[in-house]
């Protein structure tokens, strides 16, 4: 087995074997996305993103995650996701494995969004993705793939400070797959705070003192993106005290402090 293929099975076990903290927030506007992994030609791990259809009323033309809103047939937030997936870009619920669920996000349009990291395997159809893709064209305008640790590296990276609930927030912005293209995508908001939190769990950032596989210990890179304020620990219980805050009227409109370009 190559190098990069033990690196692969040994994240991919940590992904199975992740536990978020429990999720026990009384809050009613939910939804889903799916982070639906697949392992490239290289033995190594990439990731789908989508691309938002510009006739769509909210984040028109920006990269995102599959995902979307509960409804009323979902019994978990694992089927929202896997039926969004199905609906947007054809991703059937048969074709992955779902490996875990990561910690919810808060999006600004307040809405609490909990990720959900699959598996997908290839059907051998096509090249560069592990299934041929039929996308909802009315939501969907595209899809692409970066590495799933293409998120903790400054390559291509820039960000903007922000004050928002008393406490500053760092906004990343990522170019890829290449910065020189002035068209190529970019990932950003909470698409790139979700994919940040799971490259860390991942590779193992989290917790630097739990008993990481040699292969990881020897690929991770020293963490350069920074995280505070938009990665936030969840041992603060952040959504905890944003939702009191919520609740009591207590949420400001954000202030730019600084950015890097």
């Amino acid at each position: 087995m190559s190098h990069s293929s033990l690196l692969t099975h040994a994240v991919l076990t940590r992904l199975a074997n992740y536990a978020p903290p429990p999720d026990t927030l009384d809050y009613d506007l939910r939804a889903a996305v799916l982070l639906p992994l697949f392992v490239n030609r290289h033995g190594g791990l990439d990731i789908i993103l989508t691309v938002r259809a510009l006739s769509m009323r909210r984040h028109a033309g920006e990269v995102a995650l599959p995902g979307g809103g509960v409804e009323p047939e979902d019994k978990t937030m694992v089927d929202t996701a896997l039926r969004e997936a199905y609906e947007e870009i054809g991703l059937e619920p048969n074709q992955q494995t779902v490996l875990c669920c990561l910690r919810p996000f808060f999006s600004r349009h307040l809405t609490l969004v909990t990720p959900v990291v699959s598996l997908v395997h290839s059907t051998g159809a096509d090249a560069d993705l592990p299934f041929v893709p039929r996308l909802a064209k009315q939501e969907v305008s595209a899809v692409f793939t970066v590495p799933l640790d293409r998120v903790l590296s400054k390559r291509g990276w820039e960000y903007n400070d922000i004050e928002w609930f008393g406490r500053p927030w760092r906004i990343h912005r990522f170019h890829g797959p290449h910065r020189e293209d002035e068209d190529a995508p970019v990932i950003w908001g909470l698409t790139g705070q979700v994919l940040i939190h799971a490259a860390k769990v991942a590779y193992g950032y989290h917790h630097p003192h739990e008993e990481i596989p040699q292969v990881i210990r020897e690929h991770r890179m020293p963490l350069e993106v920074e995280e505070w304020a938009e990665g936030l620990d969840p041992n603060e219980d952040w959504e905890v005290r944003f939702l009191e805050a919520l609740r009591q009227g207590g949420i400001a409109e954000p202030r730019r402090l600084s950015s890097r370009m």
